[in-house]
């Protein structure tokens, strides 16, 4: 079992602490931290719609990882015993950082999870790696069988991603070079599921515009409370920008491109992407030339309102962000410091209001290992955890 750990005050709290944890004496915020389940890599946490949380994370070696899987009901303060997500022992990558599982809750707060295969997974496309996915059984006792949703579109490098809904959509992300000869020819190709993830269509291209893709950058997917499907990847245009690209879809077949933010680079940045949904908007959080920014973009908008950044500067590039919101419409925003290719470093955290002004002063830092990243929940009572 795991439990919470080191509880992080903002200023001016009252805590007093008992047998069942952390208690509140007054209103400001707690977020408190927790260390990955088993030593893991890459944690990603999901609450779902009765506050349950599901959390995945990658255990063994780093080119020959498992996936497992852990749920936290919301009455209770324990995690579930790990259940392994792949079905073939060790054919995910936790090297890159970026080509690892992610993981999206659809309809009857289903966990569905999809990842980037390495150089033995199975089945495999006709060329190249596989782009697998799995979801939790009906009875819950494990994870179906992995699954290939590739047919025609393979050459993936850096990592897909997934998004799912409570109508029964899921969506598989990835971008591959299939008949491209650079990273400027690369393409964005989205498989949709109708049925929960039962079966899926044959992928489609998704990037309306020529932007090529960053070839070892990750890319994430998500849906709003409309349905409205959101996915943001690095694009790879002329070889040097790599802009951060959001493409939308309403109905997951027309899709809509538009550059956020610039970035005139020419090598790969090794990047990520995150986002979470909120009753109106999307709240967004990808990297720029070190440096972290969030921005949110209401229901039936076309453009993000303005970006927020991480505060000050930081030691080294920062990366990997996460964005987490809790019931009261706050906002975690989470990334590293000091990471990089075989490196570990630092996590750090600024909590924002609503309507993302700064609340208290920023978090960190937190250990993260080499190949991994830091992730976070809600609490039914308004708290926050992080994990590292």
């Amino acid at each position: 079992m795991v439990r919470f750990l080191i509880p992080v005050l903002f200023p001016f709290l009252l805590v007093a602490t008992s047998s069942m944890g952390l208690v509140s004496m007054a209103q400001e915020t707690t977020v408190q931290i927790m260390l990955c389940p088993q030593g893991g890599l890459q944690p990603q946490a999901v609450v779902d719609a009765d506050e349950g949380v599901h959390m995945i994370y990658l255990v063994g070696k780093p080119d020959q990882a498992n996936i497992m899987y852990v749920y936290r009901s919301r009455t209770k303060q324990e995690f579930s015993k790990p259940l392994r997500v792949n079905s073939q022992d060790g054919c995910a990558t936790a090297m890159g950082t970026i080509r690892g599982a992610q993981l999206a809750i659809g309809s009857n707060n289903r966990p569905h999870v999809a990842w980037n295969g390495n150089g033995k997974a199975q089945p495999r496309p006709s060329k190249g790696s596989p782009m697998l996915y799995t979801r939790l059984k009906d009875d819950k006792s494990g994870f179906e069988p992995q699954r290939n949703v590739i047919t025609w579109a393979p050459g993936i490098d850096g990592g897909g991603s997934i998004a799912a809904d409570e109508k029964g959509h899921v969506y598989v992300a990835w971008h591959a070079n299939h008949k491209a000869k650079s990273e400027a020819e690369r393409k964005l190709y989205v498989a949709r599921s109708q049925d929960d993830g039962k079966t899926f269509a044959k992928e489609v291209r998704a990037n309306s515009k020529q932007t090529g893709a960053c070839a070892c950058c990750g890319m994430k997917a998500a849906v709003d409370a409309d349905g409205k499907l959101f996915m943001l990847y690095r694009a790879a245009k002329r070889g040097k920008e790599r802009s951060i690209m959001l493409v939308t879809s309403k109905n997951g077949k027309k899709f809509k491109t538009q550059e956020l933010h610039p970035w005139p680079v020419k090598y790969c940045v090794m990047s990520s992407a995150s986002m979470v949904a909120r009753k109106k908007s999307m709240l967004l959080a990808w990297e720029t030339q070190g440096q972290i920014y969030m921005a949110s973009m209401k229901s039936g908008a076309s453009k993000i309102g303005r970006p927020v950044s991480a505060p000050g500067q930081g030691k080294g590039s920062r990366k990997h962000p996460a964005v987490v919101t809790n019931k009261k419409g706050e906002v975690l925003l989470i990334w590293t410091e000091g990471t990089g290719w075989n490196r570990g470093g630092t996590a750090h955290w600024q909590l924002h209001d609503k309507s993302l002004k700064v609340i208290g002063v920023p978090g960190g830092p937190k250990k993260v290992p080499t190949w991994s990243f830091a992730t976070g929940f809600g609490l039914p009572d308004g708290s926050f955890v992080l994990v590292h």
